[in-house]
């Protein structure tokens, strides 16, 4: 499903253009989602091949500026330079991935970080203007000039109203993979959710305490029942632990305060405390964008907070309806 072409790849010596399954069992389906609805994450093709199959090669060719070198703007640019467009990839940081580069630090998330470097490779095997460490600024969009802009920015974290949540042992989720030397031996996320449960999985892999509290009634309920399993057994053999039904009230320099459904107040104990209770769309660069040039599209987290298929979804047909 991630690559109908796997066989005739495999037989042309193209093994680097094979894209690579995540093993997330998304394509069977969700608690929300039927079967027959179901999509591959890293496919946009998958269950629309009778209108997407071929990309159409653009009326004329375009100067086409992506801004933001993460899962969307990777696919917008593959796509739009394989249809004939002129493309100008602009990343802020040092190198492409976004938000998904910390897969590079993760001790489970093999299959991704080989998604990533896949959609590297596609970008560096076009003709595509990669700009690492550059910003899109008002002087950069007066020098090329471009035709349309497709914005692919992100997302920023949400910080919950919890009072210590500022402390010194406090920090977002995912950058826990960047700072690995600020994690204490025992760590409470906050937030039960799939991102939640994944970090957590992956620290109590590499010898942490982890608990992880969640307020509404289940963990992760946006993950489906194959991968769900899976997950959960993962968990039973490693130091990681769930509360559900229970509000963080406060952080504290030992720990985390809370409440549970009864009204009583719980407490666990951490070293380091771990929050993902969401993300929001990031329109900033897109509103600025949209003061020097016509055609501007947001896409990816900074559209619509989501997960890679609905950036792999966005950037590809962002692509596509370009004229």
């Amino acid at each position: 499903m991630a690559d109908p072409q796997f066989p005739n790849k495999i037989r042309r010596n193209q093994e680097e253009d094979i894209v690579p399954c995540l093993r997330c069992n998304h394509c069977l389906g969700s608690n929300k989602v039927a079967f027959f609805e179901a999509k591959c994450m890293v496919n946009p093709h998958m269950a629309h091949e009778h209108r997407t199959r071929h990309v159409p090669p653009a009326v004329c060719s375009r100067k086409v500026l992506v801004v933001g070198g993460g899962v969307a703007g990777m696919e917008a640019a593959i796509t739009a330079a394989d249809r004939g467009h002129k493309v100008v990839l602009v990343e802020k940081a040092e190198e492409l991935g976004g938000v998904i580069r910390f897969a590079d630090y993760d001790s489970i998330k093999v299959q991704l970080k080989k998604y990533r470097k896949y959609l590297v490779r596609q970008v560096m095997k076009r003709n595509i203007d990669v700009r690492l460490s550059t910003e899109a600024t008002e002087g950069l969009i007066e020098a090329l000039q471009p035709d349309a802009i497709l914005v692919a920015t992100g997302a920023k974290p949400i910080i919950p109203h919890i009072p210590g949540i500022d402390g010194e042992n406090v920090m977002y989720a995912t950058d826990a993979y960047y700072h690995s030397e600020k994690l204490g031996k025992k760590i409470v996320i906050i937030g039960g959710g799939l991102v939640g449960c994944e970090v957590g999985a992956h620290l109590a892999n590499t010898g942490h305490e982890v608990e992880v509290v969640e307020m509404g009634s289940e963990l992760a309920p946006e993950d489906n029942p194959f991968h769900h399993c899976g997950m959960m057994a993962y968990w039973s053999e490693r130091p990681i632990h769930g509360t559900v039904n229970t509000t963080v009230t406060r952080i504290a320099s030992d720990g985390v305060y809370g409440e549970d459904k009864d009204g009583k107040e719980v407490f666990f104990e951490a070293d380091t405390v771990l929050y993902c209770v969401g993300m929001k769309e990031d329109t900033s660069v897109t509103e600025e964008m949209q003061k020097y040039c016509y055609d501007v599209v947001a896409i990816g987290d900074c559209f619509k907070s989501g997960r890679i298929v609905d950036a792999v979804g966005m950037g590809y047909h962002s692509a596509v309806d370009l004229a």
